[in-house]
């Protein structure tokens, strides 16, 4: 059972227009576009395009994409201050 783990998302493809609306129009405690799904309330909203999606990183939190994130960045940086300084250098 420690192998079980609870999935974050789940992506459903809906065949009818009449699901759809009937989804995105069901509320719960007032609340427009949440329903109970297991006993937890759960909010609905349109996927992007599949095609739009990077599927290898749906295994990662946002925390961990923001720090490989801010991770690059700084690497970028440091690369365009060690340009700058070797142009001022042979100048």
């Amino acid at each position: 059972m420690a192998d079980i783990c609870t999935p974050k998302c789940a992506f459903v493809s809906i065949e009818s227009e009449a699901a759809y609306n009937f989804l995105s129009d069901c509320d719960h405690e007032g609340e427009k576009g949440k329903i109970m799904i297991g006993g937890e309330k759960s909010s609905i909203k349109e996927a992007p395009e599949p095609t739009n999606v990077i599927w290898e990183n749906r295994d990662f939190d946002k925390t961990v994409r923001w720090a490989k994130f801010v991770m690059v960045c700084l690497a970028v940086i440091f690369v365009l201050f060690l340009t700058f300084l070797a142009t001022v250098k042979a100048k």
